[in-house]
């Protein structure tokens, strides 16, 4: 009983330990975040960038115009503990189709 206990605390650590390598920031960032931290000192985040793109077409059949708006927003946390949300409105002629959020190493 001893040594199976033994094996799932081993077997816990492993597991912690792996599921944070790989999540350092690069020294980049950290400087980065560091120099706008002093800029904005009250904030937790910070928008780097931000693209709007917006397509037009024409159906046809319908006679309407359908327009696709695309996103790509970069935000950095400057401060160790914020949180990130955003909200997306819509209404009854729109809707959404896909929310996608990544990491610097542009995994979901």
């Amino acid at each position: 009983m001893k040594h199976i206990i033994a094996l799932l605390v081993m077997v816990f650590i492993f597991a912690s330990v792996n599921a944070q390598r790989g999540n350092t920031p690069s020294d980049g960032d950290v400087e980065i975040a560091k120099k706008l931290k002093v800029l904005y000192d009250d904030e937790d985040i910070v928008l780097l960038s931000k693209t709007i793109t917006v397509e037009f077409s024409k159906s046809t059949k319908e006679g309407v115009v359908e327009a696709i708006t695309n996103k790509n927003i970069e935000f950095l946390n400057i401060s160790p503990s914020a949180q990130i949300q955003y909200p997306a409105f819509y209404d009854s002629e729109s809707s959404i189709e896909a929310f996608d959020v990544f990491n610097r190493r542009e995994k979901k």
